[in-house]
């Protein structure tokens, strides 16, 4: 993941700390986001929003990719950040999103 990661942002030009906003997978499973949570703070900036919007959604299978593309569209039209619905106390340090924000995204 972290290699692909890092192909993406070569391929874009962009570099990580240019990233404005990060759609995290987020299962809410133990070893998912365990994972998930060490690749963005090895690659991005700790003050990188991040958010998940399984909890609004539930995890929707083979449609959570285009699912979290459209929140992502959402995100940048209304330069608004969606929330991580019902996340009560965060287990990683990452800079999550726990009330939807206005923000300027690029």
């Amino acid at each position: 993941a972290i290699r692909a990661i890092q192909q993406a942002l070569q391929r874009s030009g962009l570099s990580p700390h240019e990233i404005d906003y990060i759609h995290a997978h987020g299962t809410a499973t133990r070893l998912n986001d365990q994972h998930e949570a060490n690749l963005i703070q090895s690659l991005f900036s700790a003050t990188v929003p991040v958010s998940s919007t399984k909890g609004a959604t539930g995890h929707t299978l083979g449609a959570s990719g285009a699912l979290g593309l459209a929140f992502c569209l959402m995100a940048l039209k209304h330069q608004l950040l969606p929330p991580c619905v019902g996340l009560t106390a965060a287990e990683f340090p990452l800079n999550f999103v726990q009330e939807a924000r206005l923000t300027e995204l690029q």
